[in-house]
């Protein structure tokens, strides 16, 4: 039997098409800084659908786990503003793209949020990831000379929106943070 898809009308396809084209010219465009780059891919990818209301969204958080994170984070050296990188970790979870775990916001909308500097959000990313709450991947654009532009990703032991078979084969890629979701135990 054939894999079932989702219908998806030409004009939808085609504003999709169009929206990946200018991506593309945005992150092989020289000269724009990268907060500016990405401002414009987090404008664009929230166009993408149409226009349109989005559906209700859940983000699935166990609450054990969510109480370890947050212990975790509670633990932390004070130099280490464990009050703002809990509030960090809460906008992290709530913003989560659908079935890929990609934090949705911004460093400098995260920065925002909290009422901090974007360089401080890097530091408390950072801290994330050393919990194991998020991983950091860096993608390669065309033509962007660099390092390229870092991307942040939910481990999907902590935290998934979209569908449990998806999650179930991303965790699978994905180390349990055994100190976090388990309160140290392995």
């Amino acid at each position: 039997m054939g894999d079932l898809r989702r219908f998806i009308p030409r004009d939808e396809q085609i504003a999709k098409a169009k929206a990946e084209e200018f991506r593309q010219y945005v992150m092989a465009f020289d000269g724009l800084s990268d907060s500016l780059r990405e401002a414009v891919l987090v404008d664009v990818a929230r166009h993408e659908n149409g226009g349109k209301l989005m559906e209700w969204r859940f983000v699935m958080l166990s609450p054990a786990q969510c109480l370890a994170v947050w212990d975790a984070i509670r633990a932390l050296p004070s130099e280490d503003r464990p009050q703002q990188v809990r509030h960090l970790f809460d906008l992290v979870i709530t913003h989560i793209e659908v079935n890929t775990g990609l934090v949705t916001l911004t460093r400098e909308e995260l920065a925002k949020l909290i009422g901090t500097e974007p360089k401080h959000i890097s530091t408390m990313m950072g801290t994330l990831e050393d919990l194991g709450v998020i991983s950091r991947e860096r993608v390669k654009v065309a033509g962007m000379r660099g390092a390229g532009v870092a991307r942040y990703r939910v481990n999907a032991h902590v935290a998934w929106n979209g569908k449990l078979e998806i999650r179930a084969e991303k965790a699978k890629q994905e180390p349990l943070p055994f100190g976090v979701v388990q309160g140290g135990k392995a």
